[in-house]
């Protein structure tokens, strides 16, 4: 059983791409979609980096990831929505990185931090993803739709700008 400090340390890992749940005034577009990106993709990318070190976790990981995708597909479906409109804003501005690649970057991320703790610290981590998923559920209630408004008003008016209104 690791130490209290081992434990909090070894759970930062799993929250390593978690942001604050507050909105600050004078963020960027892109500022704002990124840390979207970071909160709704959390319990994915640690789904498959649980699967990935701990094959026996597999079925139990993807169950509960099924689950909570349920639970807030209307407001995921809305985030991808502006996920896809901020890829092509940022390609219409020359950037070849975009909300996309921030989220394979991500995920990646989570494979080497994953890969990067021990058997034991694994198990823990992976012990607490409905613990995670508890939490991103509140994060889905306040947060993520305050922040999803905030990135739909600011695209709007981009859009207006961009059209030259």
């Amino acid at each position: 059983m690791p130490t209290r400090r081992v434990a909090v340390q070894a759970l930062s890992v799993a929250l390593a791409l978690m942001t604050f749940d507050c909105v600050a005034e004078g963020k960027s577009y892109f500022t704002l979609v990124g840390e979207l990106v970071g909160i709704v993709d959390t319990p994915r990318h640690l789904r498959d980096a649980c699967a990935s070190r701990l094959p026996e976790t597999r079925q139990h990981v993807h169950v509960a990831y099924a689950a909570w995708r349920d639970r807030h597909s209307a407001l995921l479906a809305r985030v991808d929505n502006q996920i896809s409109r901020a890829d092509a804003r940022a390609r219409r501005q020359g950037s070849s990185f975009t909300p996309t690649s921030f989220r394979e970057a991500g995920a990646q991320r989570m494979h080497e931090q994953m890969r990067g703790v021990d058997l034991e610290q694994a198990r823990f981590i992976c012990g607490q993803y409905e613990t995670l998923l508890q939490e991103k559920d509140e994060a889905m209630a306040g947060a993520v739709p305050t922040r999803l408004a905030a990135i739909e008003a600011a695209d709007q008016q981009l859009s207006r700008r961009e059209d030259g209104q």
